[in-house]
């Protein structure tokens, strides 16, 4: 996998420190940047990621999944885009945990629900791959708050 395929400048450099937290393109933070429902940034010099390389990238790691949460994973995966491996990672595990919710408390969904931890932590292990600030972006853009956005809102009886 390149260093452009990651996200990044392609020539070996880093991103500069002045840059705005947030970026994972290189286009500026703004709410106008991102589309809300897929949290992708506005045009940066690298075109989107392909599902398939981020599946690559998945199968570059030294400890491969068990078949059947690959093949979830890669499902997932094959719905999504984004400018970089960890971003198209991140969004293909809102996807699992967007069919964990749907599905309500059916066994069904526990693979969906490990689907979406795993592609999580891997959308992490790739940001931090490319160095802190990518790592920082990657929790701005898919914590606590964007995930809670997936859960539906409480119902009080």
């Amino acid at each position: 996998m390149t260093e452009e395929a990651m996200g990044g400048w392609g020539d070996g450099a880093t991103k500069p420190a002045s840059e705005s937290p947030g970026e994972l393109s290189g286009a500026p933070d703004t709410a106008a940047a991102r589309t809300h429902a897929g949290a992708e940034f506005s045009p940066s010099p690298h075109p989107p990621i392909s599902p398939s390389e981020a599946l690559a990238w998945l199968d570059a790691r030294a400890a491969a999944p068990p078949p059947e949460l690959r093949e979830r994973m890669a499902a997932a995966l094959a719905d999504v885009t984004s400018e970089t491996v960890p971003g198209t990672l991140a969004e293909a595990a809102l996807s699992c945990l967007q069919a964990t919710m749907a599905a309500g408390g059916e066994r069904a969904s526990a693979l969906d629900l490990l689907a979406a931890d795993a592609l999580l932590t891997y959308a992490l292990e790739a940001a931090a791959e490319m160095g802190a600030q990518a790592l920082r972006d990657v929790v701005d853009a898919y914590g606590p708050s964007r995930l809670g956005e997936v859960i539906p809102p409480r119902v009080e009886p």
